[in-house]
């Protein structure tokens, strides 16, 4: 009968030791969950991104050929300064040594 108390506080004892190990793992397992979650909430931020940032390329080369369209309409425009600037000089050197 001693032999049978003493087996069974072993047991109990036993039995506490494997709760708390359980409880560790459990608490253990809820970190990992969070872990995962928040890995997750983190790749989903990193997309967002990524997407945000992929659209702004879009955006800047557009701009980019826009710009460039523009500067080239600017540089026809001067050269057609110059040229008409160029001629209606000379057309008026002409003129006045013509008189």
């Amino acid at each position: 009968m001693i032999k049978d108390l003493i087996t069974g506080d072993a047991a109990k004892e036993e039995n506490k030791v494997l709760k708390i190990g359980i409880d560790n793992l459990k608490s253990q397992v809820s970190l990992l969950d969070m872990n995962v979650l928040d890995l997750k909430k983190q790749n989903t931020n990193l997309e967002a991104i990524t997407i945000g940032q992929k659209q702004l390329m879009e955006i800047y080369k557009d701009d980019a050929a826009a710009a460039e369209k523009q500067l080239k309409k600017e540089k026809t425009k001067t050269r057609v300064y110059k040229v008409t600037t160029v001629l209606a000089v000379i057309g008026g050197f002409i003129l006045a040594i013509s008189n």
